[in-house]
């Protein structure tokens, strides 16, 4: 199975379910995997760098970079207490206790539960009404057509924002909301309707 990108501006991309879960690439350029979600390997090794991995996770001749200071290795001890260890300044490792049940939260999932974020009306016929009650923060609205471009962008500040879709062409679309960091913490279907 060849695919092949139809000029040097354009991807070559496989879609699954959604437009959010898509392996794409560019002539000369790198092989990219996204997500709506979370990747999953049910039951294998991955391996970086080597075709045998011996463990769950296995990078050969390389790093594992961690840049954000308030991450790190969480590991959990025999007695069932989880630690997460980060670096301080003179290059040692601190660990911390934390509640282990925190672990498959990350930072995208409390902000979602934390917050309640609607996207009215859907379908639509050229306007749409976001409302993140309680925002201080500032959040990224993206719109991708079918095919996986982004074909809208614009950031929210406070409360309650509207975008204007009366130019796009009818159709389905995906709405994302994503925090200051970049992760995605709302994705809609969205039908433009005319």
């Amino acid at each position: 199975l060849l695919l092949e990108p139809g000029s040097a501006d354009t991807y070559a991309r496989i879609k699954f379910g959604t437009a959010g879960n898509i392996i794409d690439a560019k002539d000369s350029l790198n092989l990219n995997f996204h997500t709506a979600s979370r990747f999953v390997f049910w039951d294998a090794n991955v391996g970086i760098g080597t075709e045998q991995p011996e463990a769950k996770l296995q990078i050969t001749d390389g790093d594992v970079f961690i840049e954000s200071i308030d991450h790190g290795i969480i590991m959990k001890s025999p007695d069932g207490q989880c630690w997460r260890g980060t670096l301080d300044n003179n290059g040692k490792l601190d660990f911390t206790a934390i509640d282990c049940n925190l672990i498959t939260s990350s930072e995208s999932q409390e902000e979602k539960t934390e917050m309640q974020i609607k996207v009215y009306p859907n379908p639509t016929k050229g306007l749409l009404s976001i409302e993140i009650e309680g925002n201080n923060k500032t959040f990224d609205v993206q719109l991708l057509d079918i095919t996986g471009n982004m074909v809208l962008a614009q950031k929210i500040y406070g409360e309650r924002a509207r975008i204007k879709t009366n130019k796009l062409p009818q159709g389905n679309y995906l709405l994302r909301v994503l925090n200051g960091q970049g992760k995605v913490i709302q994705t809609e279907k969205i039908v433009l309707i005319k």
